[in-house]
């Protein structure tokens, strides 16, 4: 992908890079969750310094990284293999 296909990439605690190419993103913000446009710098935030990372329970290959934001607000953006097997 060249850098101009690429809104942002962001390198989890976990040590790998996450990159999200524009259709990708596209996708995301007008079919799965429109509330995200425009949100690519809270996502980034949420990647590289997430509250709590979770594997998601419908597919082991998937990281869920969480952020609160306000009281009882979060933001989830979820994608990535998972390195570590999860504690809990």
């Amino acid at each position: 992908m060249t850098e101009s296909e690429v809104p942002f990439e962001a390198r989890t605690p976990l040590g790998f890079l996450v990159r999200v190419s524009r259709a990708g993103w596209e996708l995301i913000t007008t079919v799965k969750h429109p509330v995200m446009a425009g949100r690519e710098s809270s996502v980034k935030t949420t990647l590289e310094n997430p509250d709590e990372v979770r594997q998601s329970r419908i597919d082991p290959e998937v990281l869920l990284f969480s952020k609160a934001e306000a009281a009882r607000r979060w933001v989830w953006p979820s994608r990535g293999k998972p390195t570590l097997t999860p504690s809990w």
